[in-house]
């Protein structure tokens, strides 16, 4: 909400030069799929999710570079065009290393990061409560419907200071927040998805969240356990139709 990230442009920038690909294969040990929207590929299956510009697999530093030089974002003797704090999100030596190629990265097209890294209460207070960061890696689960998973991220009526998981970045789009009343509401299929494709356009244009990669999560479980994953919540369903095949 304020310094040069307010910028769609710096955003934009950002997305152009991460290298989805690497990160996946380096850092995530191949469990993820490059991200192409703000809506995951998971959605593919009810027609809501389509590909969008400015979500490259391969990261482009020369283009991201040419993107910022454009914005006006020049650099300075030492080759630095902003300074930023990257907050990483406290789940694990993997997000660590996702800062670390962050900060790499970052430095290539002029933006010179520091990362921190604290316990998940003071990351969510400094998220969701104070408000008080710069750039931050998170991720989201989306859930079956993007009623449920999408908007909440997106929508001006979820910016809501003091509860975890909504709108942190305060993104705030009129005609977006329009279009997710109507996905919410709208019964016929074919609309749904011309609505879905304009809700998609917007964020890729202004890009409020850089969408990385779609994490892939194992599930290990014994063969002889069958019907525990027979919805779309996977193993977060409710066990009903689930039992233990002797």
């Amino acid at each position: 909400k304020e310094g040069a990230f307010v910028d769609p442009a710096v955003r934009r920038a950002i997305s152009t030069a991460i290298d989805r690909r690497f990160m996946i294969d380096t850092i995530f040990f191949g469990y993820g799929k490059p991200a192409t929207s703000a809506l995951s590929s998971n959605f593919k299956a009810t027609n809501l999710h389509a590909e969008m510009p400015n979500y490259p697999e391969r990261g482009d530093v020369a283009a991201a570079n040419a993107i910022l030089d454009k914005a006006g974002f020049k650099k300075d003797g030492d080759g630095v065009r902003m300074t930023a704090v990257l907050d990483l999100i406290p789940y694990g030596e993997d997000w660590r290393r996702a800062g670390e190629y962050m900060k790499q990265v970052m430095g290539d097209i002029g933006i010179k990061l520091e990362l921190r890294y604290e316990d998940v209460p003071t990351w969510l207070k400094r998220i969701y409560h104070r408000y008080d960061f710069a750039m931050n890696i998170n991720y989201f689960y989306q859930l079956p419907d993007p009623v449920l998973g999408v908007h909440r991220h997106y929508g001006t009526n979820q910016i809501r200071k003091g509860t975890h998981f909504v709108n942190s970045s305060r993104y705030s789009n009129p005609t977006l927040d329009a279009l997710l009343d109507s996905g919410s509401k709208e019964p016929d299929a074919a609309k749904r998805t011309a609505t879905y494709k304009e809700i998609q356009t917007i964020l890729a244009n202004d890009m409020p969240v850089v969408n990385l990669f779609e994490l892939q999560f194992l599930t290990v479980y014994n063969t002889k356990l069958k019907g525990a994953y027979g919805s779309a919540m996977g193993a977060y369903g409710s066990f009903r139709e689930a039992y233990l095949d002797e």
